[in-house]
């Protein structure tokens, strides 16, 4: 029995044919030739640039305008309320909402007081949006720190007294600027004034401090009155806690401008309510030449002030005669300088205060007796103005 192998796979001539099949099918993808897209000759190429670039130029600026618009709303702020007056404006402030702000500048700014009360003078800017006149007219003499919570002065009060003196006094000028810049801009600046005024009342010593530097501030708006009233306002209050420091600015910051048709009845006014509401023990440190120098300007003939303000500048001469003759030591001085000097054509106020003299210091009628016959017409024109007052 013959064993024939039976081979297991595909014959030659089946692979040669295979083979032929793949050989041809690469020589025609090799030799395939390539499509070529047509490309556009250069003026059309060019055109098609040029609106392609219109195209994004376009679409930038529509993008650009949308991302514009975007972020001018997302930089709106909300407008803050104005209220009708400060009252009512008050009934809606809340001092924890202060606190809560101020915190969080004490924590982000380490022992910076300034940058603390500079806090909230901004905080009562924009909560306190309210329009006022420069001098707050027909309201109280402490108006507004009058009417602001004690809440609120006590946190106000106890940030100044943890920032010092120094610090207080640099504040209170750097705040007095800003306030003349602020109104210059017409943005709301109640919040100034109240802090100014808390200030003056508590440490009056900074409304005198620096002359020379606020009366360039003052006539650099000087024409401005709602301005240069508001500086002056600001200035005056701490002459309501201490008359001297309120005559000082009387005389450096007001008497100046006191025959100005927009000042006039502010100055002279000022001068009187501080001497009316000074407290009976009040002290004045004025020397003899001083006290004399402020008469004459207190009983000199103004005209251009109104007639209805004019009569308070001589009563106000006779209140700082009284405080002047009551705080001084050496009252024999003044008697025996004044009775020397006396006519019947002196000032009545300088008759006044011999007589406020004799009645305060016992020496002064053993002057008097010792010199009238020295000086018989000064001693009959004070005999006639004694004889005048008592009858």
């Amino acid at each position: 029995m013959s064993l024939q192998w039976e081979v297991v796979g595909k014959s030659k001539k089946s692979q040669a044919k295979s083979k032929n099949a793949q050989l041809k099918e690469f020589h025609e993808e090799t030799t395939k030739t390539p499509v070529v897209r047509k490309i556009n000759d250069g003026k059309n190429n060019r055109k098609d640039n040029k609106e392609n670039r219109k195209v994004t130029q376009e679409s930038a600026k529509k993008t650009q305008a949308v991302k514009v618009a975007g972020n001018v709303e997302k930089e709106k702020k909300p407008v803050k309320k104005k209220f009708k007056n400060l009252e009512a404006a008050l009934q809606e402030f809340s001092v924890d909402d202060l606190k809560f702000h101020l915190d969080v500048f004490k924590t982000n700014f380490k022992n910076s007081h300034i940058v603390w009360l500079k806090a909230i003078l901004s905080y009562l800017n924009e909560a306190l949006n309210v329009d006022v006149d420069a001098v707050f007219v027909c309201k109280p003499i402490l108006y507004p720190a009058n009417v602001i919570p004690e809440s609120l002065k006590k946190l106000i009060h106890a940030e100044l007294e943890s920032a010092g003196p120094s610090n207080v006094q640099y504040f209170f000028d750097q705040s007095l600027t800003s306030l003349a810049v602020d109104l210059n801009k017409n943005l709301p600046v109640v919040g100034t004034k109240i802090i100014l005024q808390l200030i003056a009342l508590r440490y009056p010593v900074v409304c005198q401090s620096n002359f020379a530097k606020n009366a360039v501030l003052h006539n650099s708006y000087l024409n401005q009155s709602s301005i240069g009233l508001s500086l002056l306002w600001a200035l005056g209050q701490g002459g309501f806690r201490d008359v001297q420091v309120g005559i000082n600015v009387w005389q450096n910051m007001m008497v100046p401008v006191i025959e100005m048709k927009n000042y006039s009845k502010y100055v002279v006014d000022y001068i009187f309510r501080i001497l009316q509401k000074a407290p009976e023990n009040s002290s004045l440190k004025l020397t003899l030449q001083e006290y004399l120098n402020l008469m004459d300007t207190l009983m000199k003939p103004r005209n251009a002030i109104p007639s209805t303000y004019r009569n308070l500048l001589p009563e106000s001469a006779f209140m700082i005669s009284k405080l002047y003759v009551e705080s001084t030591k050496n009252v024999s001085n003044i008697f025996l300088t004044l009775f020397k000097n006396l006519s019947s054509e002196s000032p009545s106020v300088y008759h006044f205060t011999l007589v406020q003299c004799l009645k305060t210091e016992p020496n002064c009628v053993k002057l008097w007796e010792l010199n009238h016959k020295k000086l018989h017409q000064q001693h009959t024109a004070l005999l006639n103005y004694i004889r005048k007052a008592s009858s």
